[in-house]
């Protein structure tokens, strides 16, 4: 089989579209892992090495922007020390012909080249966001026609990339809204779906995790009542929120001894971590929650 980035001299533009995600084979600390995301990513990395079995080359994790996919996936393959080779979306919606097609087609030949030495997947994050799906003011062009015919091939035969043997390996995309997804493309046999929006009871373990260290171990058995008050928030509003509660902090630190000590700013938020109130991040949530996008264009004009 092909070495890892082959041909990448003759074409530049393949140069970083994909990471490698490496395994620590631990868990990251304070990191709260839902047990029905992980079975789902296990189930389909395990079938999909097993060669008695033919399941779904890709599995496409579907559900709410900022409720944690992409990262939980990742956690999930770091734990079990499998490699991760990771595109997004955005890299393959290029607007010269064939160039998604070459991108997905070499990071699949990259990520079959890492599992057949060791452990690994391809992950494509926001595939909705690529030329593969195609909305009404989106024009159906040739590399969506391209991409999408390039994934069918691979679930079709994943051991075949042109002339190239692989090996199976398999694949796992994100997105926010699979349903302009080309149709052949989502048959049974090809894609399994699975929607993740976490529930209450998971919601609240993940920021319970998210604020250990950050409030007191007191504070923390209230965890319930701030995602109860922004239970429409995702996830990535909350790690938000843990951020902004050093914001104070940080500015007054900065302006007192003007300079920016990164060692001491580091020492005096985990001395001052455990001061917040569930009442506080409440205040704080409700503020930020306020900081929507606007459009400030119709009153620059007026």
């Amino acid at each position: 089989m092909d070495q890892p980035g082959i041909g990448s001299t003759q074409l530049p533009f393949l140069e970083g579209n994909w990471s490698i995600l490496a395994p620590t084979l631990k868990a990251t600390p304070n990191f709260y892992l839902p047990p029905q995301f992980r079975n789902v990513v296990i189930l389909h990395i395990v079938k999909n090495s097993v060669s008695n079995l033919r399941p779904p080359l890709i599995l496409a994790i579907q559900g709410p922007m900022g409720e944690g996919k992409s990262e939980q996936t990742r956690e999930v393959c770091s734990q079990l020390g499998i490699n991760v080779v990771s595109l997004s979306g955005s890299t393959i919606s290029g607007v010269h012909e064939k160039e998604p097609v070459i991108i997905v087609r070499e990071a699949y030949k990259e990520a079959a080249f890492r599992n057949k030495n060791g452990r690994a997947i391809l992950l494509i994050d926001d595939l909705d966001t690529s030329v593969v799906s195609t909305h009404e003011d989106r024009r159906y062009t040739v590399n969506s026609q391209l991409v999408s015919g390039t994934l069918m091939n691979l679930a079709d035969d994943p051991l075949h990339v042109g002339d190239v043997n692989t090996i199976r390996t398999p694949i796992i995309v994100t997105g926010n809204d699979f349903t302009h997804l080309y149709e052949p493309l989502t048959r049974h046999g090809r894609v399994w779906f699975f929607d993740w929006k976490p529930d209450v009871e998971s919601k609240i373990e993940i920021v319970k995790h998210l604020f250990v260290g950050h409030v007191s171990t007191a504070e923390l058995e209230e965890i319930d009542n701030l995602v109860s008050e922004f239970q429409d928030e995702p996830v990535a509003f909350f790690h938000q929120l843990r951020n902004d509660l050093y914001d104070e902090l940080i500015l007054e630190t900065i302006e007192r001894e003007g300079r920016i000590d990164f060692p001491h700013i580091t020492n005096l938020i985990q001395s001052n971590s455990k001061g917040t109130t569930i009442r506080e991040l409440i205040r704080l949530g409700t503020l930020k929650r306020q900081n929507k996008p606007r459009s400030y264009i119709a009153k620059s004009l007026s």
